[in-house]
């Protein structure tokens, strides 16, 4: 049996240690009554610079319209001065609401195009003359389709620069729709281009097979409306009024029209 000192002794040992180590503890613990828990506060991610387009990117630049308002017409008295025709075609669109003062100015603008469309196509259908016989219906279609779409091609890059709101003698909008020559014809060129080469591709396959029936004759007939709608869109925009000089001739598709195929 253990002596009263030794128990003693081994009493006093074991509350020594139980002390050091509830303060080993208290030291080495957070205080989480006097100090919340701190939350991890995601990164803030770093904002990419914006791109810088090139010029051949096809992303179109959204130029801001401005808009002005007083008693006088200000600019739409000087609209010449502030685009030139040398430069720009323009179209002025009125009325008391700005949606339709904005619609009819883009109206406006597209009647060059739809003039010019107009005219090579009446008189192509006088150079086609009896060789459109068998395609009548699909003339009449063709030409539709394409003008419409030459038009809204040819209108890619115009835009409503400006709106004017007048006050007095009652409120009226001004709108001022604008198109870059330059912009235009550098749409249409290489188009009108494209569809050259194609039409010459088309030839050389019906003059080396002598294959001239109907569907080939479609397919070329379709090819050379597209190119002349476009041409005639392109030679709008250009200052002088002129377009792509053509790589085929029309009489070449005149003739090629009219004969039949040398196979059976």
């Amino acid at each position: 049996m253990l002596s009263p000192g030794r128990i003693l002794l081994l009493v006093s040992i074991l509350f020594a240690a139980v002390a050091i180590g509830c303060t080993q503890n208290r030291a080495g613990a957070p205080d989480r009554e006097k100090r919340p828990p701190q939350l991890e506060v995601p990164e803030k991610p770093e904002t990419a610079a914006p791109p810088v387009l090139s010029k051949g990117s096809g992303i179109k630049k959204k130029i801001p319209v401005k808009v002005k308002t007083g008693d006088r017409l200000g600019w739409v008295d000087n609209a010449l001065k502030t685009y030139p025709p040398e430069q720009f075609i323009t179209g002025l669109g009125i009325a008391p609401d700005r949606k339709t003062a904005q619609k009819r100015a883009l109206q406006e603008l597209a009647k060059p195009f739809d003039k010019a469309i107009s005219g090579r196509l009446k008189m192509r259908r006088e150079t086609l003359g009896e060789a459109i016989g068998p395609f009548g219906q699909e003339w009449h279609i063709l030409t539709e389709k394409n003008h419409t779409h030459s038009r809204e091609t040819a209108m890619e890059p115009a835009r409503v620069a400006e709106i004017f709101i007048e006050k007095h003698p009652q409120p009226t909008i001004y709108a001022l729709a604008v198109l870059s020559r330059g912009d235009c014809s550098r749409l249409l060129a290489p188009m009108v281009q494209g569809l050259d080469r194609q039409l010459t591709g088309i030839i050389r396959q019906i003059e080396q097979s002598g294959n001239r029936t109907q569907a080939n004759q479609r397919k070329l007939l379709q090819a050379f409306v597209r190119r002349e709608v476009l041409d005639a869109a392109l030679s709008a925009a250009k200052q002088g009024g002129k377009g792509v000089p053509p790589s085929i001739e029309p009489q070449t598709i005149v003739r090629l029209l009219k004969e039949k195929s040398k196979k059976n």
